[in-house]
């Protein structure tokens, strides 16, 4: 979803855009029907086998072969680090967005490496706190190279009869809601504590994989307001 909006902020901007990805196997004008969004942008699907290890690399290098069939772009923006590597080889300027840190110390050498090339314009992370790990395993990264860029979404007129019905608990309650991954570090604990000492809050997490939400089930089960 976030991949798409963006996709379409930049052709509504008035660039040409071109979105390398592995799935869904969707056209573009199926891509802006599923997603609701008006998407006048290529879609190039490559290869990702579930081979462990070999996978990203084998992706990485279909990405670059797409790439060299046509002009060279004026610039990449990429969220996937294998790709690049292979893209940015070419001193293409280009842009990482970060969601996390490096997973492993070979991510994390690989993303140094990436970022130390002649073509690197921006890091861009979505969080403040991010952007202070990240400068910390990197000190030479310069500052202005930094863009702190929180996800964003559109708004959505529900309306309240719909709230009603998808949202449990009291109608005249403030809501407080959270949307996305329940892995560690998403701060789901914090918001457990935080539903504890306001009581007169309700909350509403949304989200997965079933593994950790069922831990935290169990925990929000102390919570009338959870």
């Amino acid at each position: 979803m976030h991949v798409v909006k963006m996709c379409a902020a930049f052709t509504a901007l008035g660039l040409e855009v071109s979105l390398f990805a592995r799935k869904p196997r969707l056209s573009s004008s199926e891509i802006g029907e599923f997603y609701g969004v008006q998407a006048s942008f290529e879609t190039v699907y490559c290869p990702w086998p579930r081979l462990r290890g070999l996978g990203g690399w084998i992706y990485g290098r279909a990405v670059q072969r797409e790439l060299a069939r046509r002009a060279a772009p004026d610039l990449i923006y990429a969220r996937d680090l294998y790709s690049l590597w292979f893209a940015s080889r070419d001193g293409v300027p280009f842009i990482y967005e970060a969601h996390q840190p490096p997973a492993t110390v070979f991510h994390r050498r690989l993303l140094g490496k990436i970022l130390s090339r002649s073509g690197f314009v921006a890091l861009v992370v979505i969080s403040r706190r991010l952007g202070q790990i990240l400068t910390g395993i990197y000190p030479g990264l310069p500052k202005e190279a930094l863009v702190v860029a929180p996800d964003g979404a559109d708004e959505v007129d529900m309306g309240a009869v719909v709230l009603e019905r998808l949202l449990p608990g009291r109608s005249k309650a403030l809501r407080v809601g959270y949307a996305g991954s329940f892995t560690a570090g998403r701060g789901i604990g914090l918001l457990l504590r935080v539903a504890g000492s306001l009581p007169r809050v309700d909350f509403h997490l949304f989200g997965g994989p079933d593994y950790p939400v069922k831990g935290y089930r169990r925990r929000a089960e102390q919570h009338e307001n959870v």
